[in-house]
């Protein structure tokens, strides 16, 4: 039987330091004694009269020593070491340039594909969205350095709906969140597809679905946005996420860092797209487009840092729950694995485990045969 293993939160982590740092303390307080002694004879030294002046000084050394060394211990090897989360994650949509589409998903499983794809269908389909040759020009303005790609227009778009899907769900140590979803700064607004699914009449489930992006977040922290993000020098196609609060400071960076071609589909009985396994509908369906293809890369950078307040301690939930939403966002979604390179080792693992169970059958069942023409 396969037992998971205990993910230990931030929170733990730093109990667990605590523990260690008591031994420390032991060490403190052998400090604070070594002090009070030299408080002793640095007072009976300068000072002849050491009634009250100098047993005050002899006290107040030793325990300002005590407390400074314990502010340092914890802030050195409690606090810093795991107050601080980062994680990363590499997404990729495929593109149509020919006719402006974003493609179904060929992978059968890669969330982030299937949802821009339905997100960008709505978006043609619509009278109040974007034609073929409207969409066409506008990546031809892009080309020319007027404003960012679509495609990072409706990635952002994505990124929104995946935050808000995930911390809609109760987290294992979840803060005290709003009742009500959390109005976004006015700059996200811009986005065409942001303002494009808040205006529309849903006709479906689905619409529904894809209509609000606004997260429910602890109470005391806020919402920041810019665009482009202020760490990729000014590159367009870029923007940046912040949830800040008094206790907790998540950053979310996005952008672009490539579109390139694809140039592999090797056909046969199991059919390679990108290096990843297809079934045989979508070799038939890609070669065709494949000259068209373009494969845009994103990569998502979340960081995220306790603050330093009083009443820290009791407040390290934050920290946890900025920790989990961001294993939420890039690899443990309640719809799968936003990171394309996880998604990929996760099919594998699983391709490699359903070829070790076709074996394993296979082989009792060459077994079964041979005992059964021994026994005749």
């Amino acid at each position: 039987m396969n037992h998971q293993e205990h993910y230990a939160s931030p929170s733990e982590k730093m109990q667990e330091q605590q523990k260690t740092l008591l031994l420390l303390l032991v060490g403190a307080i052998v400090f604070a004694f070594l002090m009070g002694m030299l408080g002793n004879l640095v007072v009976n030294h300068f000072m002849t009269d050491t009634s009250s002046l100098g047993k005050t000084l002899s006290f107040l050394l030793p325990t300002l020593a005590t407390i400074c060394l314990c502010y340092f211990l914890y802030y050195r090897y409690v606090f810093v070491p795991y107050s601080w989360i980062r994680k990363e994650a590499i997404v990729q949509i495929i593109y149509d340039i020919q006719d402006a589409e974003v493609i179904p998903d060929p992978f059968d499983g890669y969330y982030p594909q299937q949802l821009a794809w339905q997100a960008f269908v709505r978006f043609k389909s619509s009278n109040t969205g974007m034609a073929t040759e409207g969409i066409k020009a506008d990546i031809g303005a892009v080309a020319q350095g007027r404003h960012r790609h679509i495609l990072t227009d409706l990635f952002e778009y994505l990124l929104l709906l995946q935050l808000r899907s995930e911390l809609y769900f109760p987290t294992r140590t979840n803060p005290a969140t709003d009742e009500t979803p959390r109005k976004l700064p006015d700059a996200i607004e811009k986005n065409i597809f942001v303002a494009f699914f808040r205006d529309l009449k849903p006709a479906n489930i689905v619409d529904s679905s894809m209509q609000h992006v606004e997260p429910n977040l602890p109470k005391d922290v806020r919402v920041d946005y810019c665009s482009p993000a202020p760490t990729q020098a000014g590159f367009i196609d870029s923007f940046h996420i912040g949830l800040a609060g008094r206790y907790i400071d998540v950053r979310i960076t996005a952008s672009m860092i490539s579109m390139s071609m694809i140039q592999t589909l090797k056909s046969g009985a199991a059919p390679v797209f990108d290096a990843m396994y297809i079934r045989n509908y979508w070799e038939k369906e890609l070669l065709a487009k494949l000259p068209s293809l373009r494969k845009v890369v994103f990569h998502v950078d979340i960081q995220a840092r306790a603050r330093l307040r009083f009443g820290i301690v009791r407040k390290l939930a934050y920290l946890d729950w900025a920790d989990e939403l961001a294993n939420r966002v890039t690899t443990s979604g309640q719809m799968g694995s936003f990171d394309f390179i996880e998604f990929k080792k996760n099919r594998m693992e699983k391709l490699l485990l359903n070829i070790y169970e076709d074996t394993r059958e296979t082989n009792e069942m060459v077994k079964k045969l041979r005992e059964q023409r021994q026994s005749r």
